[in-house]
């Protein structure tokens, strides 16, 4: 799932006035804000049996290019994670026998 902010040049060009610096931790800051935003909508959307999926939608920064934050709504998954919550596609897709979609991070 891909988001475009509209504005962004506005935004870089008001940005770019405060030092280099000052303007990335901003940039960082906000992107995760957003992030953060998304990973609560998914959560109050998903249905709440064990509370798993829920536990296992997490935000997580990453290394972007340089000057090109990034931050990721993931849900974690595998033998390592915590709350492993590796159907979250058949509860967001459904399957193609018997359980129908319910997304939660579609609109």
């Amino acid at each position: 799932m891909t988001l475009q902010v509209i504005g962004v040049d506005e935004i870089a060009k008001v940005l770019s006035q405060f030092a280099p610096r000052v303007a990335n931790n901003l940039a960082k800051s906000v992107i995760h804000g957003v992030a953060s935003e998304i990973t609560k909508k998914a959560k109050s959307k998903v249905k709440d049996r064990t509370g798993n999926l829920k536990k296992a939608i997490k935000t997580k920064r990453r290394r972007g290019k340089p000057g090109k934050p990034v931050s990721d709504v993931i849900v974690t998954q595998g033998k390592s994670a915590k709350n492993d919550g590796f159907y979250w596609r058949f509860v967001e897709y459904g399957t193609q026998t018997g359980s129908p979609e319910q997304p939660f991070i579609r609109p």
